[in-house]
Formats: structure tokens, sequence, C-alpha cells
């Protein structure tokens, strides 16, 4: 008697599924691909003149190769950091149960999807990559042919090496607990590597040969493009070999994870509940808590600001990314406040990323909020009080963000005139950001039954307007009442402080009021 190997079973049950389970006919496969080249012959000429355009204004052959390799680099990192959290195989809930728990080989069933989800990576990788072909040969007509196509080819080999990265991520804790200090490590010197490139050709040069993240750029330059093309491919090939022997290894509990993780991240979606859906995703990384005790006695003789300012700090404790990531956003809001205010882009950019740094660091009050009844029994106080409390420290740390940009700038000599005015006006713009970000915060990333109701039965059309303005509201707001204190003073000098600082006086006493009137549902 014959005994079947775990690569028979698996092809038996395959046969058995493609002979019960009708898939989609050939018309129907043919009247999708028609509708995608009518789409894409419909839209692609002006999408195509619009980003040649738009992308030869900012984009030049210098740029790119000086700040390509520390972005492609950054790129491959954040990829593979999409492994902790769902990664490119996942399977439901049931196949984790049925399939997994069952006598078949694992390898063989993700491998097909490993495989489909590279295709996929090489394919958003040429994508990405033509956007730069277009870019590029519309600021110089230099940029040839060839150098395009192996532009495109080197990006589409990135593409692939960053989700065997991510499928690597996927199935090792080990790597996932490594990937959260490579992330900033990699953010870093994407920044040190186009600061550097700017003043000295030979960082270019030797950034260029350091790994597969120059070699993806060497075609913008030419000078040995197509051995960093052939080098770039050999390890993509290799990437991709070695995921692909390696693929039956992950742990079932991984797989479930992340399963669990998906299946409730798109409930959460489909109830228009982000906040859930993130928790959800979240559930599947690997986190580390961190370990402390406390002095409770000392907290609760605090004032309420006090102990909540605790309580955040605890909070934070436990997850210093967060902190570090709303130190980097806002040093790097206040560098554009403080060398760009004139543009009045970059100051509305800048202050953007303002209330982006604030939004890090407010996990505490999204906690609050999803848990009401926690403050009802220990705290005796009103809810709009207990809010704007959990401000505090938050405020603090995203205008110690702003100190540390602009000593940044002020070091680099970057800041216009009047330098310190414009430090004043940033550093006043950090507080009704920050209140615009609790504002946000507290709707607790659900869109509200009401605004879903009168959306969908609007007969005038605008139901999608009236849902994006309820979305982009509290951004917005953070984003002018942040910014337009420095650009004030940009454009008046130190005459536009004081309207400046009215500015920034009046919106955080009126987003205070907002915020501390709030009651409890």
């Amino acid at each position: 008697m014959a005994v079947t190997t775990r690569e028979q079973r698996l092809k038996d049950v395959r046969a058995w599924i493609d002979a019960t389970v009708a898939g989609p006919s050939l018309g129907q496969r043919a009247e999708k691909v028609y509708t995608f080249v009518l789409v894409c012959a419909i839209f692609g000429s002006g999408l195509f003149d619009a980003v040649h355009t738009a992308l030869a204004q900012v984009m030049s052959a210098d740029g790119t190769a000086t700040w390509g390799t520390g972005i492609v680099l950054l790129g491959v990192v954040i990829t593979a950091r999409w492994g902790a959290y769902q990664g490119p195989v996942v399977f439901a809930v049931a196949d984790v149960a049925h399939l997994l728990a069952a006598p078949l080989s694992r390898r063989g069933l993700a491998a097909r999807r490993l495989a489909v989800s590279m295709a996929e990576g090489a394919l958003a990788g040429a994508l990405i990559g033509g956007v730069a072909v277009v870019g590029l040969a519309g600021h110089s007509h230099g940029f040839s042919a060839a150098r395009g196509a192996g532009l495109v080819a080197a990006i589409a080999a990135v593409g692939v090496i960053g989700v065997a990265a991510a499928w690597g991520v996927q199935a090792s804790a080990r790597l996932e607990r490594t990937l959260g200090p490579l992330t900033w490590l990699a953010l870093a010197a994407a920044i040190a590597l186009g600061l550097a490139g700017r003043h000295d050709d030979a960082v270019v040069r030797v950034a260029r040969w350091s790994g597969p993240w120059g070699w993806a750029v060497a075609p913008v330059r030419g000078g040995g493009w197509p051995l960093a093309l052939g080098l770039l491919v050999l390890t993509a090939a290799a990437a991709a070999t070695v995921a692909l022997r390696a693929c039956g290894t992950c742990p079932v509990e991984r797989h479930l994870r992340r399963a669990e993780a998906r299946a409730g991240a798109a409930a959460s979606l489909v109830a228009f509940d982000t906040r859930s859906m993130r928790q959800a995703l979240q559930t599947a990384s690997n986190g580390k808590q961190a370990r402390g005790t406390a002095n409770l006695r000392w907290v609760r003789r605090r004032s309420l600001p006090g102990q909540l300012a605790w309580r955040s700090a605890s909070a934070l404790r436990r997850t210093p990314a967060r902190v570090a990531e709303a130190l980097v956003l806002g040093a790097g809001a206040t560098t554009l406040l403080l060398v760009t205010p004139d543009r009045v882009t970059a100051a509305l950019v800048g202050g953007l990323l303002l209330f982006i740094a604030a939004t890090r660091v407010l996990e505490p009050l999204r906690e609050e909020i999803d848990k009401p009844g926690r403050a009802r029994i220990l705290l005796r106080a009103s809810w709009g009080h207990i809010l704007l409390a959990h401000v505090t420290l938050p405020l603090v740390l995203v205008v110690l963000s702003v100190a540390v940009g602009a000593g940044g700038c002020a070091a680099a000599g970057g800041i216009l005139h009047p330098g310190g005015a414009l430090v004043v006006a940033a550093l006043a713009g950090a507080v009704p950001a920050t209140l615009a970000a609790a504002l946000s915060a507290r709707r607790g990333g659900r869109l509200p039954m009401s605004v879903l109701s009168m959306a969908t039965a609007d007969p005038t059309g605008a139901s999608g307007f009236m849902v994006i303005g309820y979305l982009l509201l509290w951004p917005l707001v953070g984003a002018l009442t942040a910014g337009l204190p420095a650009a004030l003073v940009a454009h008046g000098g130190v005459r536009g402080l004081q309207p400046a600082l009215m500015l920034a006086l009046v919106a955080a006493t009126l987003l205070g009021a907002i915020l501390r009137a709030t009651r409890d549902k």
C-alpha cells in the first residue's frame, strides 16, 4: 500500500476543489480585462499629463540620486514592518483551524499566497518606478529609455525584497522585536544620507554601492547601473527563493493571531470604526510591556491634572516608540515652520505635522474614552475636565519637540529672519494643534450613526463631501491654527508676532472650551 505524502494530499484537495467549485468563466475574466483596459485608456492620458507636469517641478536627477537611497531603505523597512501586523501570507480563521491543522503540506499552502504577494510587490514597485521615470523624464530630456526601464525594474526588484522581508518578520518573533529599533535607525540613516549627499558627492557614490537600496537608484545617474541592476535582481531572486523554501516554518499561533486580527479589522471597517480596527491589528504584533511600580500615595495627593499626567506617563512608558515618533514629527514640523514659513503651503504642512505629532501621544486619552466608566468611578470631576487634563503631558511633549526642532535649526543657521519671533509663533501654534488633536481623539475613531444616516439619506449627492468634511475638520483646524502664526510672522516680521499670538490664544481658548464642555455619553 502506497504511502501518500503531505504534498500529494494537498494536490488531491486542490484537485477536488477545482472539480467541485466553479470559478469565473472565460467571458467574465475577459470582461474584467476589458474594463481595466478601458478605464486606463480613459484616465491614463490625463493622469499622465498631470503627473508629468507636477513631478517635473519637484524632481531632478541630482535630488533623486541624493535622497533616493535613503527613501528606498526606509521603504523596505516599512514594508517589512507590515509583517508585524499582517504580512504577505494571511489565512482566514477557518483555514487556520482546518487546513493548517490537517496533515497537509504547510509550505504548499503558503507558497502560492507568498508568490502572489511577491508578484503584487513587484507590480507596486514597477508602478512607483514608472511614476519616478515620468517625473525625471519631464525634468530632463536626457533621461534615456534604457535607464528608465532599468529604474522600473530596480524598484520592482526592491518590492520583491520588501515582501520577502515582511514574510521573515511575520514568521519570526525575534525579527519582529528587532524591527522596531531598525525603523528609527533607517529613518535617521535616510535623513543623514540625504543631508550629507547635498554637500558631498562622494557620499552619494558610496551610498549607491552600499546595498540593494543604493543599487535601486543607480540608473538615475548612470555610471555602472547595469551591474547594480544585475546585483539587485540576483538579491531579489535569492530573497524570494529563501522565503518560498521557508514559507512553511511560520508557527500556527502567529497565523491564528493575524487571521483573528484581520477578521476583527474587517468587521470594524464595515462599521466605520477605525479605532477598533487599529486595536484589532495591534493584537497581531508582539509588544513588550514595561514593568514598574508607582507610589500611589504620592499620586493620590496630586491634583487632577497631576494624576492624569502620571497615568499618561505610565501609559506612554509602555510605548516609547510613540514618544519618539511625536518628537521626530514635531521637530520636522518646526523645521518647516522656521525654514520655509513664507510659503503658506509649507506652513500648513508644518501645522498638520504638529497635529499628527500630538495624536501620537494622545493614546491615554483614547483609552479613557474607550472606558468612560472608569473615570466615573475613580475620578471626582466632570468628563470635560478629565479630557482637558489628559492634554497636559501631550502638550508638554509637543512643545518639547518644537524646542528641539528650533534648537537644531538655530545650530544649523537655517532660521529665517526674524528668528526669535518665528520660534515664539511656532511654540504658540503647538497649543491649539494639540487641543485640535484631542478633539479629534474625542470622537473615538468612529463615524457616528447620525452622520452616516444623513449621508445615506441625502438626495443631493453631497453625502461624500459631508463624510469627508467630518473626517477632515479637526486636522484642518490643527493645520491652520499651528501654521498660520508662523506664516503671519514670516510675512509681517516682528509686527506680525502680535496678531499671530492673538490667533493662537483665541484658537486655544475656543478649542479648550469646546473640549471642557464635552459631556459623558
